[in-house]
């Protein structure tokens, strides 16, 4: 059985599972690239994790995810005590 152990090319965090999230970090030269094609060169290209891209400002922090908003439904109680306050009005 092999391990794969994945490793920051920046600071050294190592990884077994890639949680760290290795992206590839690089400065393109030299012409057009769009998916593969194009022409150019990298000059520079390593593998940050996202803490790294994260104190060098190339990625933004992730946002957590919007938790719902509970929904509260009045209870028989509140129901009953808004119709009597809406008679007293009247």
């Amino acid at each position: 059985m092999r391990t794969t152990t994945y490793k920051c090319d920046k600071c050294g965090a190592e990884d077994t599972t890639n949680k760290i999230g290795l992206v590839d970090v690089g400065v393109f030269t030299g012409g057009y690239r769009r998916f593969g094609s194009g022409s150019g060169n990298y000059e520079y290209c390593k593998e940050w994790c996202y803490q790294c891209r994260l104190k060098t400002g190339l990625e933004q922090p992730k946002k957590p995810a919007d938790a719902p908003a509970e929904v509260t439904r009045p209870t028989l109680e509140d129901m009953v005590r808004e119709i009597v306050r809406e008679e007293i009005q009247q």
